[in-house]
């Protein structure tokens, strides 16, 4: 057991259908996905090697993570060498404040923004679906990459610059890339 994190290091965000759980070290390790009923996506809080998950991170290691105040947004902060990262995760709601409800959107945000000096970050995109029982293939379109099974589909915009990878689970995206400070990127 000694490659997982107890479950205080991680945060919750949510959308009111499904939520996910985002680790101190900013790594998405357990959602199901856009339902909580669903099967997970990404899982490896339960199976490390085979479960899958959306990690970034600098040089893996452990940030501050703290709510926006009076919201379900995550913040993730890595310091290192005079540099700072905020890795900010949510899932949007739409307000139809008319009407008095809200709706979902079947998308988890990314926002890493980097401050104070030039910082290297390492990126993991490795969705696994059904707890990662089901062989799954990843290609490119244009600016997204997109991960299919026979019956699901997800995809991540924003991961320029990495590489197409195969473990004994399939195949996965990993890499690093530099941001300079006051450079936002949205994943």
């Amino acid at each position: 057991m000694s490659g997982y994190k107890p479950i205080s290091d991680y945060g919750l965000i949510g959308n009111t259908l499904t939520a996910a759980l985002v680790g101190n070290d900013g790594s998405i390790d357990w959602c199901c996905f856009p339902v909580m009923d669903k099967p997970s996506v990404f899982g490896c809080l339960l199976d490390e090697r085979k479960g899958g998950r959306f990690r970034v991170s600098v040089d893996g290691e452990r940030g501050e993570q703290s709510y926006i105040p009076e919201t379900n947004v995550l913040c993730t902060v890595f310091k290192k060498n005079g540099g700072m990262v905020t890795v900010t995760d949510f899932m949007p709601l739409e307000s139809e404040l008319q009407k008095g409800h809200f709706s979902t959107s079947d998308r988890i945000c990314r926002i890493i923004e980097c401050q104070g000096a030039e910082m290297e970050i390492q990126a993991e995109w490795e969705p696994r679906f059904n707890y990662g029982l089901n062989k799954m293939s990843l290609e490119r379109n244009g600016s997204a990459w997109i991960a299919r099974d026979e019956n699901n589909f997800l995809s991540v915009i924003g991961l320029d610059g990495i590489e197409m990878k195969e473990n004994g689970s399939g195949p996965f995206l990993k890499g690093n890339f530099r941001m300079s400070p006051g450079e936002k990127k949205v994943l």
